[in-house]
């Protein structure tokens, strides 16, 4: 049963996604980079420390740590600065659906912890950094 704050909330969400469409804003369910636009948003050192990593798993999760870090920089840059760049109900609009973003971005990459040893471990750290990635070109073209 849904309190009728839930339906309030609920409703202010199908607005705010309704208003983003109508805006061109893409939704970010429906955004899908290439996995080779992706690929290309890895920096020179985290591939020069997958390289030297010889592939030895604990290495290799050390390299997704430290990208994961360089990114969330990023992540934060670009929200900020498209935040800056927006009137009060695109702001509104836009903190709902990164507190959104934030609370499931993961979710899709639980998959990959279904299998056993460590490759699933780094199957795993590939698709959170992909997932940071997407969110990132995504803010940089949201409402250009």
């Amino acid at each position: 049963m849904m309190t009728r704050v839930g339906t309030i909330l609920l409703c202010c969400a199908t607005l705010l996604s309704a208003s983003a469409q109508a805006a061109g804003v893409i939704p970010y369910a429906r955004f899908r980079p290439a996995e080779v636009v992706l690929s290309r948003t890895l920096s020179k050192a985290f591939n020069q420390c997958n390289e030297r990593s010889g592939g030895v798993t604990a290495e290799l999760r050390d390299c997704s740590a430290a990208e994961f870090k360089r990114k969330d920089i990023r992540l934060n840059q670009v929200y900020g600065a498209t935040m800056a760049r927006l009137n009060a109900a695109q702001k509104l609009q836009l903190r709902t659906s990164q507190r959104a973003w934030l609370k499931t971005r993961w979710k899709a990459c639980e998959v990959e912890l279904e299998d056993e040893g460590t490759l699933a471990l780094i199957a795993y750290d590939g698709c959170t950094l992909d997932e940071v990635a997407r969110r990132i070109l995504w803010l940089e073209r949201y409402e250009r």
